[in-house]
């Protein structure tokens, strides 16, 4: 089982007796069964760990994502430097890259996202 955390914080006002309150943090567990569903659902979000859950006597173990794949910020460099192999078009200016990461991720085609050290 593989879990993830994500850290939310939304802008909200809370009055109590006429006193105001600022942003309020929310954590949300996400669990998930495969590993590629949750790979999906980090590099999506942009979450840097999974938590991966043996059994509950043992300390969960984290994977980052980030190591093996690529971020947005990467994927753009890297597909504006050779958009041939990244994208499949010689101009990378008629192509929204951003989307086409995103697309790429959901689709769940991550070879070409990953990182060639």
């Amino acid at each position: 089982m593989y879990r993830i955390t994500q850290k939310i914080t939304i802008k909200k006002k809370h009055r109590i007796n006429k006193l105001i309150f600022g942003d309020t943090k929310i954590h949300k567990v996400y669990k998930f069964k495969e590993y590629k569903k949750a790979l999906i659902f980090a590099l999506s979000e942009g979450i840097n760990i999974i938590e991966c859950i043996i059994s509950p006597d043992i300390k969960p173990t984290k994977r980052i994502p980030y190591l093996i794949y690529m971020n947005v910020k990467q994927f753009t460099t890297a597909a504006k430097n050779n958009p041939l192999h990244y994208l499949g078009h010689n101009k990378p200016e008629a192509v929204n890259i951003e989307r086409f990461y995103y697309y790429l991720v959901e689709s769940g085609k991550l070879q070409k996202l990953k990182k060639y050290i």
